[in-house]
């Protein structure tokens, strides 16, 4: 439980470092040098281009119009990366305090019953089931909350970072042909951004994974007790705990697929595909 929350610890103060680094190689270069990291397409960027690209409904041509609507872009990227990487963090850290759980209750279920026959008391066994049954149903109800918050948000994040990590892939082989014109900060911020998503996307998908490894690693913690040792009642009751085991704990995305390493691999193998589409229809 405590490594668990040492790894959250630590996964957490690497992602808003990673964030903030990503935010600050955006926005800086506009504060610092007037440089803009991004290519100057939109017709709306007039003779100041800012650093987000939109529609203005103000008159840009005043400087404090400029101003007001560069500091409020500044203030809005930082606010919408800080936010993006909290809802992470969040699901990251109640991910590893329900398997910290799930490993406190696979050692439990293991040292259910004693080695010695003759040391087992009869009156604390059924109790100590029945511990382990409740306190299994509140993981799983846990785990049922946090799905119900997150599965939406999931399947937004993962349609989103599989267009984006696409075109931002495409984006980034488009500048080492030489076919698009970009700054050296604009290619560094393409190539951070790219890896933040790829990174964000991991967090999620290994925590999943890490949440169906130990919710599996029950029943085989049950079956590995002294269970022969104990009554045939007892054994009755710890085949229902292990049939109920094996049937895995997890996130899905939008109901439809399960969070895990394997949905990680699909989702970058089928952004690699989009980015060929892209590629081939340029050719």
């Amino acid at each position: 439980m405590i490594k668990n929350a040492r790894i959250a610890k630590i996964i957490v103060r690497f992602t808003y470092i990673f964030v903030l680094w990503v935010i600050a190689i955006h926005n800086l270069p506009f504060w610092l040098f007037g440089i803009v990291p991004r290519t100057h397409t939109n017709l709306t960027d007039g003779n100041q281009p800012l650093i987000a690209q939109t529609v203005y409904i103000h008159d840009m041509n005043v400087d404090l119009n400029v101003q007001l609507t560069a500091i409020g872009q500044t203030v809005c990227s930082f606010t919408v990366g800080i936010s993006y990487s909290t809802a992470g963090c969040i699901f990251f850290t109640f991910i590893l305090h329900a398997c910290g759980q799930l490993q406190i209750l696979k050692m439990h279920l293991e040292n259910i019953f004693d080695e010695d026959v003759t040391k087992i008391d009869d009156r604390k066994i059924p109790e100590a089931i029945a511990n382990n049954v409740r306190r299994h149903q509140r993981l799983i109800k846990f785990i049922a909350t946090v799905e119900k918050v997150y599965h939406l948000m999931f399947l937004q994040q993962f349609i989103g970072i599989t267009i984006a990590l696409s075109t931002e892939e495409f984006l980034v082989i488009s500048i080492l042909v030489g076919d698009v014109e970009i700054s050296t900060l604009g290619m560094i911020f393409c190539v951070f951004y790219t890896i933040y998503c790829a990174f964000m996307t991991l967090m999620y998908c290994s925590g999943g994974e890490f949440l169906i490894e130990n919710s599996l690693e029950l029943y085989s913690a049950a079956y590995n007790s002294r269970w022969y040792n104990s009554q045939r009642t007892y054994r009755k009751e710890l085949t229902m705990i292990i049939k109920r085991a094996q049937k895995p704990m997890f996130i899905t995305a939008g109901k439809f697929v399960p969070i895990s390493l394997n949905t990680y691999a699909r989702l970058i193998k089928t952004s690699a595909s989009y980015m060929s589409v892209l590629l081939a229809a340029k050719s």
